[in-house]
């Protein structure tokens, strides 16, 4: 099981940061998020509490290009006085090729690249937050394997030629390949192309995807920078098996026993078939796919009234932009033998549902959901930036989303029309933010959105770096830092400003929102395998959510070879409460939580970053939580309390150095993931969403080891993930039935033509 794989290219580049605000890292709901793939939605989830262990600060990141940058379309609409990002790769992201992977938070996946999942940050499903991914119009939830046009199309600006080409292969598990090109064709004009493929066969029969996925973008912009237009088309087609889910040949329930009606793994029992069946016909489903086509058009604009650019320099600035975003969607799932793997008695225990609504008669699945989406948005930004800054921006949009089942002739509109207004103080050491939206459509009752936020640093911000020596330790420095105020460009964007660091940052957010049903859950809800009805009197879900966190961070002494990583430590206490719950029960049927009941979670994040020995590293993100239901609650709804392990985290323990002779950048470490026991979901594969079984998922601790190097200007790494499988149990996993990947080594290379 030797293979080759790398992370996208997009994946590699300079990681977005969000603005601040919202629960579990959120971006502005205008979408003006200049991201790209690499986003860590945990990653300044508000001001002064950024956990990753890059930046602009950290020279893990290693500019390919030093005339290359990429436009941070956010950083100019509210006037943030560097909107150009060096386009460079991560070592510390790199060897993880999976986006839902290095996402953050709890998954709970089907083991396997491109498939449906459930992502929780902070205790909160994402799909309930504001995040810069795409979105499916119909079932409401993002989807990491997918571009996004408005928030994810990357844009740059290079006056010589910009190629990156990644390849991956990987035996027949995975099988990667992506191209990024980029050219000045006039000194203020830039063409950009994108193209990716990945395929992946699975770990088992039938679980094999084959993803396309491609953008062409462009921008344009003045002489004197007053006029900036963005322009893309991004094409997505997904085609993922969605089989597997591994049956027994023999004595099932001596490996599953049956406690008080629970499923349970018998761990003392090291079940050699859980391996050897994979590949055999011995699942549950073995002839369903899953099919996604997404085409969209973007256009964003922007113009600035008044700014720097102007022959009298003032404090204000005042911006005007426009967006326009056009798509269409496609969601098809078949089966050509649902019924072929289907146990009745163990389903009459509601332990392995295969279609929870199907009619047992019935011999083919073929069923579509289409969507077209129309969205027209236009925002202004004011800022003063004199003894201290001040930021108010709004926008107001309206979308129109057409959609309907592939056999019914009608059509259903779902007209929305929103109105956003953020603003943003900085006074010194002191921060705070708010945003208030609305949005009203004509489907369902209007809905609003409160979020508040703020950050002390008691302390001025310092050099980032004491250096011993008079030597640089890295290329992209080739002095000490300077003390004092660094200087900026009339024109922003150019440099990044001397490194620094923020000693302590003590930070609080609260965030109140209303929740409207999704498309799916009030049209489309299954009463008997494909037969769709509407579900009517779905009210609103009101979420509640409460964060306080603090983080303490000591400058790093370096001299040559080292690398610029400081020590920190920072923790985060958490309240979420989600009245009016929807949500379905064990037969998959869509229920609402009543009046007054309500799903209570409250927790605490911890994590640190110790250096020892000079050039080794122990870094780890610990989270606890604790879930309750209201008493007196549907036993249906109780479940899901306990759904998410109560304890979880990962732990990364490597060695990195820098210029030495075999490499400019060398890092070998080990990755740990943990989690205790919890209760298990099954998976509605016709849909895609997940529902409550009687099974309790065991705890499980699983580690990968990888090496990573900068040689010239190639990117090299090398990754064996999942090292212990077989030790104790014979594998794990967050679905019940759905082992993840095996025990794999993987390689990869990036490799940058014209560096």
């Amino acid at each position: 099981m030797v293979g080759m794989c790398i992370t996208t290219a997009l994946m590699a580049q300079f990681p977005s940061r969000p603005s601040g605000g919202g629960a579990g890292g959120q971006t502005l709901p205008g979408g003006i998020q200049g991201g790209n793939r690499s986003y860590d939605p945990l990653a300044g989830s508000f001001p002064g509490m950024e956990v990753d262990t890059t930046g602009v600060d950290s020279s893990l990141i290693s500019n390919i290009k030093p005339d290359t940058k990429s436009w941070d379309r956010e950083a100019l609409f509210l006037h943030r006085p560097v909107y150009k990002r060096p386009v460079g790769v991560d070592i510390a992201r790199h060897h993880l090729w999976d986006e839902v992977e290095w996402a953050g938070g709890f998954v709970r996946s089907l083991g396997q690249v491109g498939k449906p999942y459930d992502l929780y940050l902070l205790g909160v499903n994402e799909r309930y937050l504001d995040l810069p991914l795409w979105q499916n119009p119909i079932f409401g939830r993002y989807n990491r394997y997918v571009i996004d046009a408005e928030h994810q199309t990357q844009y740059y600006d290079t006056h010589t030629p910009y190629v990156n080409i990644n390849f991956m292969q990987g035996d027949r598990r995975l099988l990667m390949t992506d191209v990024v090109a980029s050219i000045n064709i006039r000194p203020h004009i830039n063409v950009s192309t994108y193209y990716e493929r990945r395929r992946v066969e699975g770990a088992y029969a039938g679980m094999s995807g084959e993803h396309t996925l491609m953008q062409l973008t462009g921008n344009y912009h003045s002489r004197n920078e007053r006029y900036f237009a963005f322009g893309g088309w991004v094409f997505n087609e997904l085609s993922d098996g969605i089989n597997g889910g591994i049956l027994r040949n023999k004595a099932f329930l001596d490996f599953y026993p049956v406690v008080e009606g629970i499923l349970h793994e018998n761990n003392s029992v090291l079940n050699s078939e859980f391996n050897s069946n994979k590949n055999l016909n011995t699942n549950l489903r073995s002839d369903a796919t899953r099919k996604i086509l997404n085409r969209s058009m973007y256009l964003d604009h922007y113009f600035h009234l008044i700014g720097d650019h102007d022959s009298v320099v003032r404090p204000h600035k005042l911006t005007i932009r426009n967006s326009l975003l056009y798509g269409y969607n496609s969601y098809r799932f078949i089966d050509g033998a649902p019924n072929n793997r289907i146990d009745t008695s163990l389903l009459g225990n509601h332990l392995i549902p295969v279609y929870p609504t199907l009619d047992p008669d019935s011999l083919v699945l073929n069923e579509a959901l289409i969507s077209r989406q129309l969205k027209v948005l236009g925002g202004g930004s004011y800022t003063y930036d004199g003894l201290f800054r001040f930021n108010v921006h709004g926008d107001l949009n309206y979308q129109r989303i057409s959609f309907r089942q592939d056999s019914t002739i009608g059509t259903t509109q779902h007209d929305i029309t929103e109105q956003n207004i953020y603003g943003e103080l900085d006074i010194k050491r002191l921060k705070a933010e708010a945003s208030l939206r609305q949005r009203t459509s004509n489907l369902y009752a209007p809905a609003r959105q409160l979020s508040l936020s703020g950050s002390l640093m008691p302390f001025p911000a310092a050099n980032a770096y004491r250096f011993k020596d008079s030597v640089a330790t890295d290329s992209s420095m080739s002095q000490r830092p300077k003390k004092e105020k660094p200087v900026k460009k009339p024109k922003g964007g150019q440099e990044e400003e001397t490194p620094t660091f923020v000693p302590l940052s003590l930070s609080v957010q609260y965030d109140f929102r209303d929740i409207q049903p999704s498309l799916f859950q009030s049209h489309f809800q299954p009463r008997s395998g494909s037969t769709y009805t509407p579900v009517p009197g779905l009210k609103n879900q009101q979420l509640t959510q409460l964060v306080a966190g603090i983080r303490y961070e000591l400058p790093a002494p370096v001299s040559r070879g080292d690398t610029m990583l400081p020590n920190y430590f920072y923790a985060k206490v958490h309240l979420y409460r989600h009245n009016q719950m929807i949500y379905y029960d064990q037969d998959f049927q869509l229920l609402q939580a009543a009046d007054g009941e309500a799903l209570t979670r409250i927790g605490a994040e911890v994590g640190f970053r110790m250096r020892f020995l000079r050039h080794f590293y122990w870094e780890t993100r610990f989270n606890w939580q604790h879930g309750s239901a209201s008493q007196g609650a549907n036993p249906a709804f109780a479940f899901y309390a306990d759904n998410l392990p109560s304890l979880y985290g990962k732990s990364s323990l490597y060695f990195d150095v820098r210029n030495i002779k075999i490499a400019r950048k060398l890092r070998i470490g080990v990755d740990v993931y943990y989690n205790n026991s919890f209760n298990g979901m099954s998976i509605d594969p016709l849909s895609g969403e997940f529902f409550p079984v009687n099974y309790q998922v065991p705890g499980y601790l699983r580690a990968d080891v990888y090496f990573a190097a900068k040689l010239l200007s190639a990117h090299l790494f090398i990754k064996y993930s999942h090292v212990n499988e077989g030790l104790f149990v014979a594998s794990y996993y967050t679905t019940p039935f759905y082992p993840m990947l095996e025990r794999t080594l993987s390689m990869g290379i990036s490799w940058p033509f014209f560096d």
